[in-house]
Order: C-alpha cells, then structure tokens, then sequence
C-alpha cells in the first residue's frame, strides 16, 4: 500500500456500534481509493431496489489514495449513496481539510449505515467514536452546526461536514457541506438527513506515510513549479470569464434552455469584477492553483463557482450580481446543490409564465424570469417545504409529472438529474458526455436500481434530447 493505513471505520445508527474492517492490499490494489473504494463498499452493502430513505442504504465516504500526503491537488474524498433523487449512484467528491482529518484519523473510508433512532452527530476523535446528542443543532445552517460543534468539543481545528435545514427536511438535492465549495448533486445531505445525522465531526492527528518519500519530494517540487509558472491556470476559472466564455460559445443555458445566450452577460461579468470584486482567491490544501474566488455579500463571505452563478443567473434570467451572491450564500447556509435549484426555479418560471403553477400556491405572483426576488424566495420555499416549494423539493422530474399540463417537455433533466449549465446544443460531445455522465458505470446503476431493463427504459425515456429539439425552435444553435 502506498499511504493508505488498510482500514474502513463501519458506524450503525441505529445500534450505536462501530467496528474496524480491514482493507486489504489486494483490494486497495484494485480500488484505489476515492470514487473506485467508495462504490465497491456501497454494493456490497446495498440491494437492488433499496429505498435511498431508507436504512439499509449506506452512506460512504472514501478518502482518495494520496490524500493526506504532500502531493499536489490531493486533499480529496468522494461520498457516495444510491440518490434519492435520480434512483442511480449519486457521487460528490470534496477537496479541503475534512478529506484530511478523516485520513489522519486512522481510516481510509467510513461507512455509515441505519437510522438513529433521535437526532445524533458522530466525533470520530482519532480511532475513538462518539455519538452525541443534536437535537439543538436541528434547524441550523451549516456554517452555525459547524461552529456550535467546535466550540462544543473545544477545538477550532475540529473539522465538520454537515447538513443544513434542506437536509433536516429532505430536500432530495440536500448536499453534505464540508468546506468545499465545489458543486455537489445527487441528494447525498438528503440521505444523512434521513438517518438522523446532522453532522460528522472529524480530529485526526495521525501521520501519513509515504513508500519512497523522496520520490515523491522530488515529483512534487517539480509539479508545483510547473503550475506556477502557468499563469492560465488560475485565469482559466474566474466564474466571470467562464460565463463569457461559454456566451460567446451559444453555450450558456437562459431561461431555462430557451436560448444559449444572455444579453446581459456582458453587464453581469463586469458587476462580478468591479461593484463584487473577489476579496480574494484561494486554494484547496495541497494544491497550487488558487482557483476559487470568495466574494462578499453582506457580512459574509462566499465562494461562487461558474455552475452556480449560471444556474442562479442566467439560466433564471437573473442579471443582478448581489442577488445571485445573496441566493449562493443561502444554497451554502441550507445545504442546497445550486444546479439543481436553479434548474427547479428555471423550469417553475417558464411554467408559471405559462399559468400552470403558482397561482394557487402561497408563492409570490411574480415567478418570472429575471425575478431575482422570486429567486430568493423559492429557495427559501424549497428549504421549508412550504407552497410550490415543497413540489420542487422533489426534483423537476417529480414536480414535472405531477404538474402534467406538457410541462414535461421543458423539464430538463437527465433521469431526475437537473442539467449542468452548459448548453449541449454547441456540441455534440458535450450532448454525450452529458447523456452518459449518469451511466458511465451502467453496472452500478443497474444493481442499485430494481433492474436492468428499468434501468435500460427509464434511461431512454429520460435521454432529454427530445427536450433540447423542442427548445432549437428559439434559437439557432452553433453545432
């Protein structure tokens, strides 16, 4: 093994037990770590048609097979669970110092499985286990449940991932919030919240070995170098040059996929840089390139992602840069993937312009796009479960069918899964790695879902090409 320490902490909630489960090197040899350890762990504890709220749908996470050493860009771990959202394998990979609190605590994965029977939150302290009482942490965001939980155990270096209100209330693209500010999809904070876990607190003190150290040294100084003096590497994802980009491309998703650029991009990519000038950029432990870029809005600070700012702006027809950082801000506090929000908002603008949703829902009259007080509002709506918010809690596809009317046929989705804003009219390689990206391992879908032939025919109902012709009639597209 390389640095990995040959160990998977196994928790039950409902029993309150843990044990040890060693890896072994011939299994680490194959799996090697992260996303490949994390899915084998998952299929052999889940059967098919397992219900993804239910107990016996375990929630991995794994560490990837050099986090925790100096090697650059490898401070990462990947959760994994059977979504509540899609059926399929709903996978979330973090960078950031949880990922190496949870390796420098002994354990190379962590398998969560049951529901406990009253709201509880584990501190794995090194190799000792507690379950702690989290009654008063129910309703919290997660920025107050990670500080309520440090000054509780006494150490500001505790490291957290949580949920927020969204997870509390199921909210089926609730995410597990950990730090790291990349987007996360599939519902993985839906399936925590339905085991009554709030949080996972981690202090891990242990070192992490290396085979050959100098090898390593010697590889590792000599990427850094490289990556600094690549300056591309950190223009390359400024979110406001991303949006531009993919504008001028006809890539970019507006008003829910009805045309593939906004006119205000130029108006929005500018307020981003000199009314919302980033305080700063940063970067994930390990890694040289410092390509996240915090801005403030309010009295705090957020981390805004191109996938974020496309779904909450333009794809919502929302040009008002503070109110894209405001809904940002509240997608992180309430534990919300921001993709699948503004997909869910998009797709009940354009219905509710077409007088099929909201009149009779104690939403306001005005879900319309470019709305960004709608915007603000349905998020909270989502969150609490209140209104139309508690039908587009349970996913466009969901909401759609439900809704009926044809609205069907301007709910993008792939198999429940909101689309990533990039619009895959601009090129056929982006239509198919988005049409695949749920089904590049149909194994594992297949064995988490009831079988593979309702696995084969959902799929071709949910391709959502016919979906993106219907919209090609709005816009002339550059293939």
């Amino acid at each position: 093994m390389y640095c990995q320490s040959g160990k998977c902490l196994i928790v039950d909630l409902t029993s309150h037990r843990v044990r040890s489960l060693p890896l072994p090197e011939s299994l680490l040899s194959v799996y090697v770590g992260g996303s490949a350890l994390a899915t084998r762990l998952l299929l052999e504890r889940s059967d098919a048609g397992t219900d993804p709220f239910g107990p016996n749908n375990p929630l991995v996470f794994a560490c990837g097979a050099l986090t925790g050493t100096m090697t650059p860009a490898s401070s990462g771990h990947v959760v994994v669970t059977k979504s509540p959202l899609t059926g399929c394998l709903a996978e979330t990979v973090s960078f950031g110092r949880f990922s190496l609190a949870l390796r420098r605590s002994g354990y190379d994965a962590l398998v969560i499985t049951g529901v406990s029977p009253s709201p509880v939150y584990l501190f794995i302290d090194d190799r000792t286990v507690h379950f702690l009482k989290a009654d008063h942490l129910k309703g919290r965001g997660t920025s107050e449940t990670t500080a309520d939980i440090r000054r509780a155990t006494g150490d500001l270096d505790v490291e957290v991932a949580s949920i927020g209100l969204a997870g509390d209330h199921r909210v089926r693209y609730a995410t597990i919030e950990d730090g790291c500010h990349l987007t996360k999809r599939g519902g993985a904070g839906a399936v925590m919240g339905s085991k009554n876990l709030k949080a996972i607190a981690v202090r891990g003190t242990d070192s992490v070995s290396a085979s050959d150290l100098t090898a390593l040294q010697e590889f590792c100084l000599s990427f850094y170098a490289r990556c600094r003096s690549d300056s591309s590497l950190q223009s390359q994802w400024d979110p406001a040059e991303c949006l531009l980009d993919l504008d001028r491309a006809h890539a970019l998703p507006t008003r829910n996929f009805q045309q593939a650029s906004f006119k205000e991009a130029g108006a929005l990519s500018q307020s981003l840089r000199e009314e919302n000038l980033p305080v700063r950029r940063n970067a994930c432990p390990t890694c040289p390139v410092a390509c996240r870029y915090v801005y403030k809005t309010g009295d705090r600070e957020i981390i805004l992602g191109y996938e974020a700012l496309a779904s909450l702006g333009p794809l919502c027809g929302i040009a008002s840069a503070p109110s894209i950082l405001k809904a940002a801000a509240l997608c992180e506090s309430y534990g919300l993937d921001p993709v699948s929000c503004g997909g869910l908002i998009a797709w009940a603008m354009e219905t509710s312009e077409k007088g099929l949703v909201g009149q009779k829902e104690s939403v306001p009259a005005d879900i319309r796009f470019g709305k960004d007080t709608a915007l603000l509002h349905m998020l909270d709506a989502i969150t609490h479960r209140q209104g139309l918010g508690h039908l587009l809690a349970e996913g466009t596809r969901t909401a759609s069918s439900k809704t009926g009317q044809g609205s069907e046929q301007w709910a993008m989705h792939i198999r429940g899964l909101e689309i990533r804003p990039c619009d895959p009219r601009s090129s056929k390689s982006k239509a198919l790695e988005l049409t695949l990206g749920l089904v590049d391992r149909p194994a594992v879908c297949c064995s988490l879902d009831s079988s593979a032939s309702a696995f084969s025919q959902s799929l071709q109902d949910d391709l959502a090409f016919h979906r993106w012709k219907t919209r090609g009639h709005r816009q002339s597209m550059a293939l």
